[in-house]
């Protein structure tokens, strides 16, 4: 059936740890729960304002001052988890890359596979595993100026012709 499940395998120059990314999310569950809490339309003091969700983001994360928001060069791994209710549901470590799996609420919804160099390698080290390689990171990260981006995109299907008619459709030639 379609839409297919799909999996959009990213680079990226860095990630973090998975105890920093757990942390994050848990961070953003008690604060989903706090604004849902106080989301009551029967109750007048309950405000669901951006400038109160702030207060209530920096009593839960203890940053007295939030960083102003830039859309370069940001965390994609902690742009995911902070929207849609996407979660790490699964981390790959080479001797060179450290991969997750983002992957939203839904079974059959988008999944995120986000690699980076691992912090301690150099490009000498290379992996078996051609999907994780080092080397095939580097190349990319390369041929980008450094900078992550979308690799590859796969998708689940019992037909692959119905991605091709879906595309098709939408991008004539």
């Amino acid at each position: 059936s379609y839409p297919p499940s799909g999996v959009v395998g990213t680079i990226t120059p860095e990630v973090s740890s998975l105890g920093t990314y757990k942390k994050f999310e848990s961070q953003l569950n008690t604060l989903s729960s706090r604004v849902n809490n106080k989301n009551n339309d029967n109750d007048p003091s309950s405000s669901s304002s951006p400038s109160r969700h702030r207060e209530q983001w920096r009593d839960i994360s203890h940053q007295n001052n939030v960083p102003t928001y830039t859309p370069q060069n940001r965390d994609i791994i902690k742009q995911l988890l902070s929207s849609f209710g996407f979660r790490i549901t699964g981390k790959h470590d080479t001797n060179s890359t450290r991969s997750f799996l983002v992957t939203s609420p839904d079974p059959t919804g988008a999944k995120f596979v986000i690699t980076a160099p691992s912090s301690t390698t150099t490009t000498d080290v290379d992996d078996d595993d051609v999907n994780f390689s080092n080397a095939h990171i580097h190349h990319y990260l390369k041929s980008h100026d450094g900078r992550g981006g979308i690799a590859v995109l796969a998708f689940d299907v019992d037909d692959a012709s119905l991605v091709w008619y879906q595309y098709s459709k939408n991008h004539p030639t």
